[in-house]
Formats: structure tokens, sequence, C-alpha cells
């Protein structure tokens, strides 16, 4: 079911004194859909059912308005059409539904041009999402970008947030390449690398991705989007240590810094693919200082920027 969006939701600090030079994103966004090509829409996934279907901790489907809090301050250097769909809430535990629902709303976003920002929410997003790019762009190769401790390609008798990947081969098989970029040997089982080596995932190992080793991630991000006609990106906030993201389902003892991921983020925004992403797994129920949701609003708005024209 669609939460409608309110203007309440944005809230933030006001400086009078500076004009417009002082605006923030919650002086800008508009509530509702826009007609026009270029829109950025802000879209919430208001559920955790895939997570506790998974047996991770429950609490992320209070993630989307968390998110739009973290989001409503960060200030504006150039234009920025951006625009609150509101929340699909998931409710009497039917995820199928609320993924379709989701799916529906973005697919007719991306079908005017329009950038879809998924506001999660557990990782069952990620079906949602990519599902919406698969029905909006039938033609050509999709990319699924996906910064993460996991894989997301378990095996169930039930979609989850764990095998929303898995779930998205099942539908789009030939048209998808694959990259996971953050992945920890230690969280993944034998069973779920061969999955992956099955479906020719590009992937790079957590130890494999520090500041050492970015500028090599950066040639093999490059590279691999080359081969892409159209890119989703999906960030999962387990892929940080708990030291900067102790607000998720699975918090992770080790995992990437923020400043390698930051560039890679930037490299997709600019390859001019990129037609929807979203963050998942932002859990407030476990969160500290809101560590967890401000840096989830600094990924988005450094990608988001990326997109946008120079002043």
């Amino acid at each position: 079911m669609l939460v409608e969006p309110t203007k309440q939701s944005w809230q933030g600090r006001h400086d009078p004194l500076d004009g417009p030079d002082g605006h923030r994103w919650h002086h800008i966004v508009e509530i509702g859909p826009s007609p026009n090509p270029g829109a950025i829409n802000l879209l919430g996934f208001a559920c955790d059912e895939g997570v506790f279907r998974n047996q991770g901790r429950v609490g992320a489907k209070q993630g989307p308005q968390q998110l739009r809090q973290a989001l409503s301050n960060l200030a504006i250097h150039q234009p920025l059409p951006l625009h609150d769909l509101g929340d699909v809430a998931c409710h009497d535990k039917n995820l199928e539904l609320a993924q379709g629902e989701y799916s529906g709303l973005a697919s007719a976003a991306l079908k005017k041009s329009q950038l879809v920002v998924g506001l999660g929410g557990g990782h069952e997003i990620g079906f949602a999402s990519f599902a919406a790019l698969n029905a909006a762009r039938p033609q050509g190769t999709i990319g699924i970008l996906n910064f993460d401790a996991h894989f997301d390609m378990r095996r169930d008798n039930q979609r989850t947030s764990g095998t929303w990947a898995a779930d998205a081969f099942e539908i789009a098989g030939p048209r998808i390449k694959y990259a996971c970029f953050g992945i920890s040997s230690a969280s993944n089982t034998a069973a779920l690398f061969r999955t992956a080596q099955k479906h020719s995932v590009q992937f790079r190992l957590d130890e494999r991705l520090t500041l050492l080793h970015l500028e090599e991630a950066k040639q093999d991000l490059s590279t691999w989007l080359d081969g892409l006609d159209h890119l989703y990106l999906t960030i999962c906030l387990d892929v940080f240590p708990a030291a900067y993201a102790p607000g998720v389902s699975a918090p992770a003892a080790l995992g990437l810094a923020p400043e390698v991921i930051e560039p890679l983020l930037k490299i997709a925004a600019k390859s001019g693919k990129l037609a929807i992403m979203d963050v998942a797994e932002l859990n407030p129920t476990h969160d500290i200082d809101h560590r967890t949701s401000r840096l989830a609003a600094r990924l988005i708005y450094q990608t988001v920027n990326s997109l946008a024209p120079s002043p």
C-alpha cells in the first residue's frame, strides 16, 4: 500500500538571511510525481518482511522516514529536481505484493526517463528495483552493481532479503551482468560462492577493496560498466563496519570504508547508464547517533550530485 508523501517528513534548518544560497533539500523537494524527464524521485520501501524471513534483525521498515530526516538538511549547490513519491508499505507480511507495487511505481517513473532513488527498507527492495528496470527497459543488458558484504543469492522457498539477486536471475538471467563489491568470505558459504561462479558474478572481496586497491577497483568498475546498457545500483549498508553503520540488519565486524565507496559511486553515476538506485538495510532501531542514516544520506547525496549538471 502506498503511503502518500507529506511535507511534514521534510523538516530542517532555515537560514533566511542567506536567501536561496541557504537552501537545503527540505526547501526544494516537491511532493508527488513529476511529468518531466530528468526528475529525481525518492521512493520509500517501508518493509522488513524479507529480513524477518532471512532471520535478520527487524526494524528496517522504519528506514525511509529516518532517511528523509537525514536527507533534509543536505545543502544545495546545483539544481536538483527532487520529488518525494511516498512509501510503499508491506501489510500482512505480503512481501510479494509490496514488491510488485514498488516495482510498478518505479517502472512508471523510469518510462518517463526519470531517476528513481529507493529508500530502504530491507534489501528485499533489490528484487523490486530490478523488476522495475527490467520492465521499463525491455531491451539491452542490465547491470546490477551491489555494494554488499553478501551475494544475496541464497536458495529458499520464498523471497527474502537474501534471495533477491537470485530471484532477479530467475526472471531475466540472460540480460544480467552482476557485480558485487565488498564481499565477506566469512559471511558467504561455499555454496554461495559456487552460485556466484555459476552466474559469472564479478566480485571483489572486502579485503581487496581498501584505499590501496582503489585505483585497481576503479579500473575494474569502468571496464565492467562499458559492457552495460542500463545500470541498477544498490548499496547495502552492512557493507560498512559496524562503527560506521551500527543500524543495520546484519552488522559487520569488518567492511569497506566510505572513502573507498564514494569514488566508485561517482564513476557509476557519471557512466550515463544509471537508471535506478537504492540504499538498503537502514535499521533505525539499532542505530547510534544517527550514524547509519547520515552515512546513507551522504551516499545518496554524492551519487545524485554526480549526475546533476554543474552550476
